[in-house]
């Protein structure tokens, strides 16, 4: 990414100050979700997962240059000269590049974390563990996001109102973006997982649905910054991000809802490839 080589000028004590402000976005939404865990989670496992998606972001960094260079024909050193390349390029690759070479690549990535993480472990042991474990991957992906983020806007002269400003944006936004996608996700694999269905019946239209919601917002949230401050597209795209973000949140507590109930008075245990039921 672009802001690698220009965050060298940033010293130690500030690049760790910016480190942890980039974590606080997920800390919250963490404390928030495991809060809504009946069950709460090892917190060994939380670590485990939220490490994995925080590496699962660098995987989906190398995806999306590699993508971008399929799509543009110029290859980009970073993430940052990829999505320049593609403002060069048509509309259609454009859509392609935010659907499949961001969206579905991050959606994927966040799940393969969860998947050779927890899946086959003895706590991965109730339907809305899986909801859980997806959005602790998601939360640790978008810390690195915001990381990285944060050290861009401070390597262009920001100070700290500007990040605490950008923060806020990703804070009700991107971060919470991934982790209504990945809940998403979740939910599949818990049918899966808790049924003794298929997978792959049920996780690729899940990882679509995600997509879909993931590739929007990033289309809209693109289109806003295009727009003039105030215009009517401006307003367009920006009320449809919030009802994106609100009508997903809103779907995305009722699954959870409908998980909670589907487990209730039941006890399952992981046999590897699937949970049986646990006979009294």
């Amino acid at each position: 990414m672009a802001y690698f080589a220009e965050s060298s000028v940033i010293n130690l004590p500030w690049l760790l100050l910016l480190t942890f402000i980039g974590f606080l976005p997920s800390i919250i939404w963490l404390a928030f979700y495991l809060h809504e865990d009946v069950k709460p989670e090892p917190k060994k496992f939380v670590l485990f997962v939220f490490i994995a998606g925080m590496l699962s972001a660098f995987a989906a960094a190398v995806l999306e240059i590699n993508i971008g260079c399929f799509i543009t024909g110029e290859c980009a050193k970073n993430g940052s000269q990829a999505i320049g390349d593609l403002k060069n390029a048509t509309q259609f690759n454009g859509l392609i590049f935010a659907f499949v070479g961001v969206a579905l690549s991050e959606e994927i990535v966040k799940y393969l974390a969860v998947y050779f993480t927890i899946l086959r472990r003895k706590a991965f042991d109730e339907p809305v563990d899986a909801m859980i474990y997806m959005i602790v991957a998601a939360l640790g992906f978008a810390a690195v996001e915001n990381v990285f983020t944060v050290r861009l806007v401070a390597s262009q002269g920001g100070g700290l109102n500007d990040i605490a400003a950008i923060l806020t944006l990703r804070f009700l936004g991107a971060t919470f973006l991934h982790t209504l996608s990945s809940g998403i996700v979740g939910y599949a694999l818990a049918r899966a997982f808790f049924s003794k269905r298929s997978h792959f019946i049920l996780l690729v239209p899940s990882l679509i649905i995600a997509m879909i919601i993931h590739g929007l917002y990033n289309t809209f949230v693109g289109k806003t910054f295009d727009a003039e401050l105030g215009s009517a597209d401006f307003n367009y795209f920006f009320r449809s991000i919030i009802i994106l973000l609100i009508g997903t949140g809103v779907a995305l507590i009722i699954l959870f809802q409908h998980l909670r109930q589907i487990s209730a008075g039941h006890k399952f245990i992981n046999v590897g490839d699937h949970a049986q039921e646990q006979l009294s």
